[in-house]
C-alpha cells in the first residue's frame, strides 16, 4: 500500500530524502514484497535482497542504496554539515 508507513512508496521516497546520495538503509522483512520493491525502483533505489537463513518464512532484509549525486565539472564532493566546535568560555575583562 502506498501510504503503508513502514513499506509504502511515502515512507520511502521521506527515507530517500533524508540519505545523503549514495546513503545505504536495511529494512527486515518476513519475505519479498514486489510493493515494496516497486517503492524502491520509483524512488530511484538500487537494492538486493540478504536472506537471514533463521525463521519459520523467508526472513530477509532489504538493503538499498540511494542515487549518487550527479557530478559536473564545478560540483566538488559531497559533505556533510559540521556542527561548529564550541566557545570558549573567557572570563569577563575588568
Amino acid at each position: 500500500p502506498r501510504r503503508d508507513p513502514l513499506y509504502g512508496f511515502d515512507a520511502v521516497a521521506r527515507t530517500k530524502n533524508t540519505l545523503v546520495p549514495g546513503g545505504v538503509f536495511a529494512i527486515w522483512c518476513e519475505q519479498p514484497s514486489q510493493n515494496f520493491e516497486r517503492a524502491l525502483k520509483a524512488a530511484g533505489f538500487a537494492f538486493e535482497q540478504k536472506r537471514t537463513g533463521h525463521g519459520g518464512r523467508v526472513h530477509l532484509v532489504y538493503v538499498a542504496r540511494s542515487p549518487q549525486a550527479p557530478r559536473d565539472g564545478n560540483a566538488g564532493p559531497v559533505r556533510r554539515p559540521q556542527t561548529p566546535a564550541p566557545r570558549s568560555k573567557k572570563p569577563p575583562r575588568r
